[in-house]
């Protein structure tokens, strides 16, 4: 025992706090470095280390994977792809060694400090799930808290779902059907998560849990898997009615084929991933560096995947990422664990078959998703553990199943520097978020010097950071752009070059300074870059995008075709705007090559490309090249003849070409092809942007009669009013352009025909009848902030009005409406 137990204890609340920590914030793997998390994870490192230390408490032999596997991952960041991310890295299994450490210690000491343990961490779980599901009510879509990834948020529902389900078998009376409703309520939050892998590990540790307690000596024991068994299939049929088409629909596609690239993707990493742990079988890639080793390795047909940032299999991520040794050492910490409390079998074994379902749970989901990428996930990984080994012992404890006990101070001294060097790389952490924030909010005011020179303080702090040299040099880039200064051009590429140095194979660094390169000229250099980059991410559309931009700034069009050719087989999933703007500016560039480009891809696979050519026209519009919009507008045309929309747009880029002959000749071509009974909404797009173009040209009593005559068809719309209604104002014929609004009042659902009658009665003065008609609008209106407005700035002037003007049909003055 300890020398110090209330030092011990206390510890153990630390780790609790810990725990709660990591529910903080956003946690996940694109999320923020949560600085915070790593600050209390170092505090309680060392505190832990000072404890064994000064305490003189001997370690056993369970605890030493959990020693050792910090220090590894600590080392092997020195020689990883970037240095940075490794730290970070080891800064969360610092965390995850700690928690576990420190719960395996405080918990032990009696069977209802294990059992407050596993309630306070319950208590937690259930106040995030509380948030989650509010979240959830008001926002839609899946369960995820706080989290980034629901996936992720899966995991330590997980361990609410099976800790809970170890007290429940030791629970009697009210405290069972307690924990009963506890169960379900996180069996519940699993469901709407909608992570198909967080349902593999249930059922996994499920199973493990039945088996447990099959073997079980107490008959008791035995009948508890009634419970396991029966709870998850009333949880079903209590969630199903819960559940969004969303989350039925991720479930579904299991088995329509929809889900095939995701599944592929999976069998990928397993299989190719062994590439890249063989590249660095001894010291790994470095912790958090799976993306920058695998995309070598990375097969054709996960192109579409872009750059993965995680290896969605947390064996193979830990294999490439710290080498044999580390793999080793992370399933041994399991091993370990497993084989405490399975050696503890003649204890309750609801305990020992809740922690053996919850570890094996974990290992279920890992074949399928990732969980130690993220440091709250790592955390509760930790306090699983922790509490594995913690149950505890019995009289009945087997003979010559102690635990042997070693002598490993120099690992506790080394546990002792790591938790120090984790509080310095926090508070590091801590200070450049707060810059990064603090330069954003400047960027928006569109502050940029001084959002580069806060940035360019974070840096100075910790030169190793590549994002953060990579954000510095973006807004250098600005500041070029809007002050020309050539100083702030050559400042970001400087940064840049001194990201690739740190981090040779991050592709976000590498592009961008091949853009920077090519923005003051220097295209050969540039794509000399890019070629690199080629050799080591062969399969990266990003990299196929970049060389196509290069290509394309030089005027080789043969090689653009090549690239975004290879582009083009991934265009459906996440490049689809990247490729429409490589043929728009491969289009500017040379006149048809954009278009030559899409018709052959067009050839190849029709029902891949048919909408492409209308994304293009649409991006040329909204960039304002509209000749380039006409093109692709026509080829999307030709290639679905009875599109009427596609000719319709077509007809609007026209007017924007200054191509007014051709584009009323369209219109008139389409007002001949929809029947005005049959068109839909498209009939009033056609012959509005006619009636408007004739007005223009002073035919007023020909768009007059044809009106009459689109009324007569179609009385419900009130554009046709409007258009005529301001006509005849300007004309001077007040009354008559009223009485027109009036005559579609009863067909008026969206108020705009009163509002303009009020804007009318306004014009003229009659501003009690004005008011009147706003009233009216106000219920129907969508922007009723505005009416509101008009109401107020008419109310006055209605004030002073003594009696209302009645107009009769043929008089100047309005009834209006009476209030």
């Amino acid at each position: 025992m300890s020398k110090y137990p209330v030092i011990e204890r206390c510890l153990g609340w630390a780790a609790l706090f810990v725990c709660a920590v990591s529910l903080w914030g956003n946690p996940g793997v694109t999320a923020h470095v949560p600085g915070w998390l790593f600050l209390c994870s170092g505090l309680l490192a060392a505190g832990l280390s000072l404890c064994h230390l000064l305490g003189g408490q001997r370690t056993a032999w369970f605890m030493v994977p959990l020693l050792l596997l910090p220090l590894w991952v600590c080392l092997g960041s020195w020689s990883s792809l970037d240095q940075h991310l490794s730290q970070l890295f080891s800064a969360s299994v610092v965390g995850y060694s700690s928690v576990a450490l420190a719960l395996q210690s405080s918990a032990r000491a009696s069977a209802s400090a294990w059992r407050s343990n596993v309630l306070i961490l319950l208590v937690t779980l259930g106040l995030s799930l509380t948030f989650g599901l509010h979240s959830l009510a008001l926002e839609g879509g899946r369960l995820k808290a706080n989290f980034t990834n629901p996936d992720c948020y899966c995991v330590v529902l997980l361990f609410g779902y099976f800790f809970a389900q170890a007290l429940l078998l030791e629970s009697v009376g009210i405290s069972r059907a307690v924990f009963s409703a506890i169960v379900l309520f996180f069996l519940l939050g699993i469901f709407l998560t909608g992570s198909r892998a967080g349902w593999a590990g249930l059922m996994g540790g499920s199973c493990i849990f039945c088996l447990t307690l099959a073997v079980s000596r107490s008959a008791k024991d035995r009948v508890g898997t009634v419970l396991v068994v029966g709870l998850p299939l009333l949880s079903i049929l209590l969630a199903v009615p819960f559940a969004g088409e969303k989350i039925l629909n991720r479930f579904a596609g299991l088995w329509d084929g929809r889900e095939r690239m995701s599944l592929q993707t999976r069998v990928d990493v397993a299989t190719y991933g062994l590439r890249s742990a063989g590249r660095y079988w001894l010291s790994g890639a470095g912790g958090g560096c799976f993306h920058l080793a695998y995309q070598q390795d990375r097969p054709e047909s996960s192109r579409a995947e872009g750059y993965m940032n995680v290896a969605h299999n947390d064996s193979v991520q830990w294999a490439v990422e710290t080498g044999v040794l580390g793999l080793l050492l992370w399933i041994a910490c399991f091993a370990c664990a497993a084989l405490c409390a399975w050696n503890k079998h003649s204890a309750p074994t609801g305990r020992v078959a809740g922690v053996l379902a919850f570890l094996s749970s974990y290992w279920a989901y890992s074949v399928f998703n990732f969980a130690s990428p993220v440091p709250a996930d790592l955390i509760w990984l930790g306090a699983g553990l922790g509490l594995a080994v913690a149950i505890p012992e019995t009289n009945r404890f087997r003979a010559g199943s102690m635990p042997r006990s070693w002598g490993l101070k120099p690992l506790w001294f080394l546990m002792l520097g790591l938790g120090l060097y984790v509080c310095r790389l926090s508070v590091l952490e801590i200070m450049n978020l707060k810059a990064r924030e603090q330069a954003l909010a400047l960027q928006a005011e569109l502050n940029w010097e001084t959002a580069y020179r806060a940035l360019e303080v974070a840096a100075a702090r910790q030169p190793q950071d590549v994002g953060l040299r990579i954000e510095l040099a973006r807004c250098g880039e600005r500041l070029f752009f809007f002050t020309g200064g050539l100083k702030w051009l050559q400042s970001s590429r400087e940064q840049l070059e001194q990201a690739v140095e740190l981090s040779p194979r991050n592709l976000d660094a590498e592009v961008a300074l091949a853009e920077n390169l090519s923005s003051s000229g220097a295209h050969q250099d540039a794509r000399e870059l890019l070629l690199q980059c080629e050799k080591w991410a062969p399969t990266n559309s990003q990299v196929q995008r970049a060389l196509a931009r290069n290509a394309i700034y030089v005027g080789n069009f043969q090689e653009a075709f090549q690239h975004i050719l290879a582009l083009g087989s991934s265009q459906g999933s996440g490049d689809r705007a990247a490729l429409c703007e490589l043929l728009l500016a491969l289009e500017e560039k040379k006149k048809n090559a954009g278009i030559s480009l899409l018709t052959s891809f067009f050839q190849v696979a029709p029902d891949d490309y048919r909408e492409l050519a209308t994304d293009c026209a649409q991006m040329a519009r909204n960039q304002k090249r509209y000749d380039s919009a006409v093109a692709f507008y026509q080829l999307a045309s030709r290639w679905a003849v009875r599109d009427l929309n596609a000719k319709y747009e077509l007809a609007q880029a026209l007017g924007e070409a200054d191509r007014g002959l051709e584009k009323e000749a369209l219109l008139e071509e389409l007002r001949g092809e929809i029947p005005l009974a049959e068109g839909g909404e498209l009939v009033g797009k056609v012959w509005k942007a006619w009636a408007e173009g004739e007005l223009q040209k002073g035919h007023g009593k020909i768009v007059a009669a044809k009106l009459d005559e689109y009324l007569l068809q179609r009385p419900r719309e009130n554009w046709p009013r409007l258009l005529l209604a301001r006509r005849l104002e300007k004309m001077g014929r007040r009354a008559d352009a009223r009485n027109l609004l009036r005559e579609g009042i009863s067909y008026d659902e969206d108020g705009s025909l009163r509002t303009e009658l009020g804007d009318m009665c306004r014009r003229h003065g009659l501003f009690a009848i004005a008011r009147n008609y706003y009233l009216d609008a106000l219920p129907l209106a969508k922007d009723q902030a505005a009416l509101r407005e008009r109401i107020a700035q008419v109310q006055k002037r209605a004030e002073g009005e003594e009696d209302l003007m009645v107009e009769q049909p043929d008089s100047t003055v309005d009834q209006g409406s009476q209030h």
